[in-house]
C-alpha cells in the first residue's frame, strides 16, 4: 500500500513539473528566440562580426513627471540577465562544411512596463537608457565550420537581454501617502556572436 501511495505521489509530482516546464517554455519562445539550447548540445563560439542596430523606441508609458501633488520613482529592481540564440542555419548531418552566408537580420524587442503613473523616463533613468530600445542584429559576415562524422550542427548567434522587474511608487508629496504597483522592463540584444552548435547522433 506505502509503495503504491509513493508512486501516485511520484505521478503527481511529475505531473505538475512538466506543466510548470510547458508554461515555462511557451512563455519564453517568443519571438523565435530560445532562451536554452537543446540538451547534450556541444556549443563552440565562431569568429566573425555580428551588428547592432537600435530601433526608435514604440509604446512606451509616459505620464508627466513634474506633478506639484504627486512624486514618481522605481524601487526594489531586481535583475536577470538572459543568455539567448537565434538559429542562422538549420541542422546539417556531417560529415559536411557548412557556411552561412551573411543574409539575416532579426529583432530583439524591448519593452517597459509600469503601472500608477510612472513614465519610461523614470525607468531609465533609474535602471540605464538602454530599457526600452528594442534593436536589429545582423550576420554580417559569412562563417563556416566542420560538422564531424557522428553529429549534426547548425550555427546560431548568441546574444545577451536583461529582465528587470521593479515596483513602482506613486508618493503623495503632502500626506506622504504611497501607491503601489508592479513593473518591468527589458533591453534589448548586447554582445552577440556567432556559434556552433553540434549534438552527437546516437
Amino acid at each position: 500500500m506505502k509503495k503504491v501511495i509513493f508512486t501516485v505521489l511520484c505521478m503527481a509530482v511529475a505531473l505538475i513539473l512538466c506543466v510548470s516546464f510547458s508554461s515555462t517554455a511557451t512563455a519564453l519562445a517568443a519571438n523565435n528566440v530560445n532562451y536554452s539550447p537543446e540538451d547534450n548540445v556541444i556549443e563552440t563560439p565562431l569568429p566573425g562580426k555580428v551588428t547592432v542596430k537600435n530601433l526608435p523606441s514604440k509604446n512606451l508609458p509616459s505620464v508627466s513627471p513634474n506633478s506639484l501633488l504627486y512624486s514618481y520613482s522605481i524601487r526594489n529592481i531586481s535583475k536577470q540577465i538572459f543568455n539567448l540564440f537565434y538559429p542562422l542555419t538549420n541542422y546539417a548531418t556531417g560529415y559536411c562544411n557548412l557556411t552561412y552566408s551573411r543574409s539575416v537580420a532579426f529583432t530583439v524587442d524591448a519593452n517597459i512596463s509600469t503601472s500608477v503613473g510612472v513614465s519610461a523616463d523614470i525607468v531609465q533613468a533609474s535602471i540605464g537608457s538602454n530599457v526600452g530600445v528594442s534593436n536589429t542584429v545582423t550576420a554580417s559576415e559569412s562563417v563556416s565550420y566542420e560538422i564531424p562524422s557522428g553529429y549534426k550542427g547548425r550555427i546560431v548567434i548568441r546574444y545577451s537581454q536583461n529582465y528587470y522587474t521593479f515596483t513602482c511608487v506613486k508618493r503623495n508629496r503632502v500626506t506622504g501617502s504611497e501607491t503601489t504597483g508592479p513593473g518591468s522592463a527589458t533591453t534589448g540584444a548586447y554582445d552577440p556572436y556567432y556559434a556552433r552548435q553540434l549534438i552527437a547522433i546516437s
